[in-house]
């Protein structure tokens, strides 16, 4: 679902802020009709038109503009000719640039990510490979590192305003105000009322999944504190140079699995997240004086999530494969998504599952353009044995078209000043040629 709450879907904006929920989708959506972000402005639905639903994948698609088999990032995690890949990390990087490089290469305005996930927010902000070449000074990349207990940025070489430590926030967290909800802080518990929806509760601060996601609150939060006080970052508010802020929620996937969907604790977060954002979107815009545009977009879980857990089904499905895999241990690893030691086997063996399995519980995803696993999973990143990249095929055609017309221009050039150079410029000659005129006595 996408809820655009900007004035003017084609005005021209001076920034660009872009919200993503994850793991909730119209079914959730449904339960909470009374969101304000979901009463203001227009509001679309999106249809998944790609394989394989991922959050990751779709999030990449959403910051480039084109699908997994164009930039590359067919999953969270998936298998290539070098092995396991994790997205965002080592080579496993998209093959095409984002909005983000765009408007930090192009223009220089500010550029922002964050979320609690490293994923997420690598995947709305401006890549790596991408920052390393340009350096830009506005482009900044927020995520929580578990290993160091705070939030860090996803450049190496960058500083940032907007970092922050557990007991940085936590000391924050007693004093916020959430507009909606009545908090006080007793410890690690942080007692929670909203009046309005006659909501009472307890979230446990050394819980992980509580702590991310006021985590991830109290980041969007630092962000419009910082663009209002932060005399740099003013500057460029003001300036006539386009903008652009994402954001990724990751975080109530892990409350909606420990508390469900029907418990105080969820649904004290969606309407603590719902008054966040139209605050924040509100806020925004006074500081851009109205030209803001805002995108809130709420992703579903994928239907095939639950089966990585499913050992039952784990096991029904293997030994269904087990002799057209390469292991055990790694079919398990990207169940639901399987990989064969033969691709030609493919329709065979979708044909056997799909016989084989009950469709009412789990339906088989048979893709129709190989190209697309052989180009992606196994051709996309580096070969270990010379670390040369493939060329792509339409590259290929592309290098060729513009090789062989260079030449033959090259040749066309060549071939005219031959031809005026060696040019008899004798009486005969059509260009100096002499005509004897009449005269008249």
């Amino acid at each position: 679902m996408f809820a655009d709450v900007s004035s003017e879907v084609f005005s021209k904006s001076s920034a660009n802020l872009l919200l993503v929920v994850d793991s909730f989708g119209s079914e959730t959506l449904e339960r909470f009709p009374d969101l304000k972000v979901m009463n203001h402005g227009r509001k679309y639905t999106i249809q998944r038109t790609n394989y394989p639903q991922d959050s990751i994948a779709s999030i990449s698609t959403i910051a480039t503009g084109t699908s997994p088999s164009t930039h590359g990032i067919v999953n969270s995690i998936w298998r290539s000719g070098a092995g396991k890949m994790v997205a965002y990390k080592s080579d496993a990087v998209p093959e095409v640039g984002s909005f983000s490089d765009a408007i930090s290469t192009a223009f220089r305005g500010i550029v922002f990510s964050g979320s609690f996930d490293y994923q997420m927010a690598s995947a709305l902000g401006v890549h790596q490979f991408q920052y390393a070449s340009n350096n830009p000074e506005s482009a900044f990349g927020i995520y929580w590192n578990a290993q160091s207990n705070k939030m860090e940025s996803l450049y190496a070489t960058s500083s940032s305003p907007l970092l922050f430590t557990r007991s940085e926030f936590l000391s924050n967290i007693a004093k916020r105000d959430f507009a909606s909800a009545t908090t006080t802080l007793d410890g690690s518990a942080l007692n929670v009322y909203l009046a309005a929806q006659n909501i009472r509760t307890v979230f446990d601060m050394n819980k992980k999944e509580t702590f991310e996601f006021f985590a991830e609150i109290e980041l969007l939060n630092v962000l419009v504190e910082v663009l209002k006080d932060n005399a740099d970052l003013k500057a460029k508010v003001a300036d006539s140079l386009p903008d652009l802020f994402s954001f990724a929620f990751s975080s109530l996937k892990g409350l909606k699995s420990k508390y469900g969907v029907d418990s105080h604790q969820f649904q004290a977060s969606v309407y603590i997240l719902d008054s966040t954002l139209y605050k924040v979107i509100n806020e925004m815009s006074e500081m851009y004086n109205g030209r803001l545009s805002a995108e809130v977009v709420f992703m579903g879980v994928s239907p095939y999530t639950s089966l990585s857990q499913d050992k039952q089904r784990i096991k029904e499905v293997f030994s269904l494969v087990k002799n057209d895999v390469v292991s055990k241990e790694s079919f398990e690893a990207y169940f639901p998504t399987i990989y064969l030691i033969n691709p030609d086997k493919q329709e065979a063996i979708c044909n056997k599952l799909k016989s084989a399995l009950d469709s009412s519980n789990l339906k088989v995803h048979c893709p129709v353009h190989t190209g697309y696993y052989v180009e992606s999973f196994y051709n996309k990143l580096a070969d270990d044995s010379n670390g040369t990249t493939p060329t792509k095929s339409d590259a290929a055609a592309s290098f060729q078209v513009i090789l062989w017309s260079s030449i033959g221009l090259v040749l066309v050039i060549y071939a005219a000043v031959y031809a005026l150079y060696n040019m008899d410029v004798g009486s005969d000659s059509l260009i100096y040629r002499m005509t004897s005129g009449k005269h008249v006595n």
